[in-house]
């Protein structure tokens, strides 16, 4: 009995602890998990695929785009999300509009623990369903320009050696420090993507200084100790900074396709293309594989 009083007491103080904090333009707010639990609760069923598996959920919670308007959050382009353990998701206003989030207080008709209330977003990946979380903060959107000047990987492999990558076990490819060389300056803010589309933007100093990219199959994977898991990339495709990208040649069949991945249509026919010791006109959708592309090693729009 004692230790079921002790239990319930904890639970107590935790959900006294507890605020959800939202900073916009540098004024902070804090919402208690009591208030959020007075506020008007609403019925959201998710269905999603996850490790190859249909899963239903019913989950019980706030509407997320009410609770800001209420506290007068309204003029952003995007929210950062930050959780306890330093992982961390964008989404844009118009991407919390549309999808119409929740704050998820219970699911399948079982109280969350405060730790465990998160994000929920029908239409979007669990990815980026953030619970533990420690802040939101209200940021101007991140404009990612088609990248001007784009340098193949491939060739800068071939000069270093693949080593092992500790802690990660079995685990040999590079530093990603070593990639980026000289090539990309190491104190902006890298956008970098997956070949299916998954992209995040991280800070250098924060999340990849110490990142590593794991060879699997002749692909790379973006890990780092310094990121919780959900954030790392699998199959890397593009790493862009400023007007200057590093192009994983062997995700893509052509250059549109990187245009396509990006989401700039606005692109011109022709390339210019540059290898050691020549340069030449490629068209854009010329594949890869063309005899035209041998020995290049970048290229700009």
């Amino acid at each position: 009995m004692k230790k079921i009083i002790m239990i319930g007491i904890l639970a107590m103080l935790i959900s006294n602890i507890f605020a959800l904090k939202l900073i916009d333009s540098g004024q902070s707010q804090e919402i208690s998990l009591a208030e959020l639990e007075s506020r008007s609760q609403i019925e959201y069923h998710t269905d999603i695929i996850k490790n190859d598996q249909p899963k239903t959920d019913d989950w019980r919670g706030v509407d997320f785009v009410s609770l800001l308007e209420e506290l007068g959050i309204r003029d952003y382009d995007q929210l950062k999300f930050y959780s306890e353990d330093n992982y961390m998701v964008r989404l844009t206003r118009e991407q919390i509009y549309e999808n119409k989030p929740i704050i998820a207080l219970e699911r399948n008709g079982k109280k969350l623990p405060p730790q465990k209330i998160r994000l929920v977003i029908k239409n979007m990946r669990d990815m980026y369903w953030i619970s533990d979380i420690a802040f939101i903060e209200t940021e101007s959107a991140f404009q990612l320009d088609l990248p001007r000047n784009l340098i193949f990987a491939e060739p800068i492999f071939e000069t270093m050696q693949p080593t092992d990558l500790p802690p990660f076990k079995s685990a040999r490819g590079y530093k990603f420090s070593h990639l980026i060389g000289s090539i990309l300056p190491h104190s902006a803010s890298f956008y970098i993507s997956g070949r299916d589309g998954v992209s995040h933007i991280y800070s250098y100093d924060e999340y990849l200084s110490e990142a590593v990219l794991i060879e699997n199959d002749g692909k790379f994977d973006l890990k780092s100790v310094q990121m919780p898991a959900g954030m790392w990339i699998d199959d890397i495709a593009i790493i862009v900074v400023e007007k200057t990208a590093i192009v994983f040649q062997n995700q893509f069949e052509n250059s549109g396709e990187i245009a396509e991945l990006l989401e700039f249509y606005d692109y011109p026919a022709t390339l210019n293309a540059r290898s050691a010791d020549s340069a030449r006109k490629i068209s854009t959708n010329t594949p890869f594989s063309s005899p035209s592309w041998q020995d290049v090693l970048k290229f700009s729009w």
